[in-house]
């Protein structure tokens, strides 16, 4: 979706980003028991959700 809304833009010049949230595997979340970036998911999985307007 970022990619058509780019190529749709860049007649007008604007630029389009993309942000992708979510959980991030760090020293401070291993400190308080989780283990990998895979266990970081599942404790998250459902957590989110996508707002488009």
């Amino acid at each position: 979706m970022t990619r058509r809304a780019a190529q749709w833009f860049a007649q007008y010049h604007i630029r389009v980003n993309n942000i992708n949230p979510g959980p991030i595997f760090t020293g401070m979340v291993k400190e308080s028991g989780v283990e990998s970036q895979a266990a970081m998911g599942e404790l998250h999985k459902g957590k989110f959700t996508t707002i488009c307007r």
